[in-house]
């Protein structure tokens, strides 16, 4: 699909990913995003793996997940993926154009949020939104644990010893449902050094 179809949010969440926030949108610049996201589009293989949860797993008995999930029901957790091709493609940019590889990753982000966004549509619209390990009061080694028990090696995603996935456009994150939670400033780990906050902008609906 052309960039027009996707909202302004996408454009400024690539833009975000880029470190080039406050830029007006550049015609040299959204050619080459155009191209990668048609590149992306085209290699990826969205593959997301869930399972669901009425109690808190031991691994998630931590205040910060406990704050996130008051008041749900329950909560899924989910891995999620765009797949091998993307690495290759991202590796082969490296080789040879850097410039080229910067924005391909960028737009490969965005990308993976994007595609998780949409069937996390599934859960129904009573949900939050996505929480994942290393938020605030979070560490990522959270991530063994829980790699553990969802085992989504099932749809070709590993985790190093470093708490780094393989492949490294994959991302872990739990959803909570029964109630409905928008990301805000107020509980981010990041407070005044967020960047966003800085320029005025928030790190969600810009």
């Amino acid at each position: 699909m052309s960039l027009e179809n996707y909202s302004e949010e996408f454009y400024m969440n690539i833009l975000g990913y880029l470190g080039n926030r406050q830029l007006a949108p550049a015609p040299d610049l959204e050619k080459a995003v155009e191209e990668c996201l048609d590149e992306v589009e085209k290699v990826s293989q969205f593959r997301y793996q869930w399972q669901q949860f009425d109690s808190l797993l031991p691994v998630l008995e931590k205040p910060a997940y406990r704050e996130f999930l008051a008041g749900t029901s329950g909560y899924v957790l989910g891995v999620m993926t765009l797949g091998a091709a993307v690495d290759a493609r991202s590796r082969a940019y490296s080789a040879r154009d850097l410039a080229r590889m910067c924005v391909f990753d960028a737009v490969a982000n965005a990308y993976l949020e994007y595609c998780a966004d949409r069937y996390e549509e599934c859960f129904g619209e009573n949900r939050t939104y996505r929480f994942c390990p290393g938020y605030r009061g979070t560490s990522v080694e959270d991530l063994k644990e829980l790699f553990r028990i969802l085992k989504p090696e099932k749809i070709g995603v590993s985790l190093l010893d470093s708490c780094l996935m393989v492949p490294a456009k994959s991302m872990l994150g739990i959803v909570g449902l029964g109630k409905q939670a928008r990301k805000d400033c107020d509980t981010c780990a990041l407070g005044g050094q967020c960047q966003y906050r800085r320029e005025g902008r928030t790190c969600y609906g810009n």
